[in-house]
């Protein structure tokens, strides 16, 4: 799917909601893993990394990869799109 958030009170109800629902899956930290940066000429570039959500004991309750295109605005970096990685289709 598809979501597109035009201003920072879309961004701000969008993510007080995933985490409401993160908080009822036992959510207390994110660990991240293995990133990949790639530039995509000078004022773009594209960060890759698994999250790992994690309760309070220290066990992971689920995990995925992601992917952030940034672009820079100014002397700020911003974060254009995101997408999840699908697991990889297997050939038979």
């Amino acid at each position: 799917s598809v979501k597109f958030m035009q201003s920072r009170d879309e961004i701000d109800q969008f993510f007080r909601g995933v985490s409401d629902a993160w908080a009822q899956e036992g959510y207390d930290h994110f660990d991240v893993s293995d990133f990949d940066v790639r530039a995509l000429g000078g004022n773009s570039m594209l960060v890759s990394f698994n999250w790992h959500m994690m309760n309070r004991a220290g066990t992971m309750l689920k995990q995925w990869r992601q992917s952030y295109q940034l672009v820079r605005a100014g002397a700020e970096w911003r974060v254009l799109n995101s997408t999840f990685h699908a697991p990889s289709l297997q050939k038979p």
